[in-house]
């Protein structure tokens, strides 16, 4: 008889536990789901961004690509806001 309910038991825990996993796993699908949906849609907008840039700044396409002039532009403005950001993390005393 104790045995009856023991496998009884097992069974009932070993179903619930299974069922709660594979709703977990359903959330964590959708929730990823959304999320390349959002990162696609994010992706879109700098690849527009992008084109904007080159079209506004005259960017032709080269032996590089065409690419040279926003890659310089780009390492120029990181290097700019890297200076600016230790300059205000001095004056704020963070270092």
């Amino acid at each position: 008889m104790a045995q009856l309910v023991l496998k009884a038991y097992l069974d009932t825990f070993l179903t619930r536990n299974l069922e709660r996993r594979r709703n977990e796993n359903v959330e964590a699908l959708i929730w990823l789901k959304q999320e390349l949906v959002r990162a696609e849609e994010k992706l879109i907008e700098s690849e527009k961004a992008l084109v904007e840039f080159m079209a506004k700044n005259e960017v032709t396409i080269g032996p590089d690509g065409g690419l040279g002039l926003v890659l310089d532009t780009v390492k120029k403005e990181g290097r700019k806001f890297a200076q600016d950001s230790r300059i205000k993390s001095k004056i704020s005393g963070f270092e």
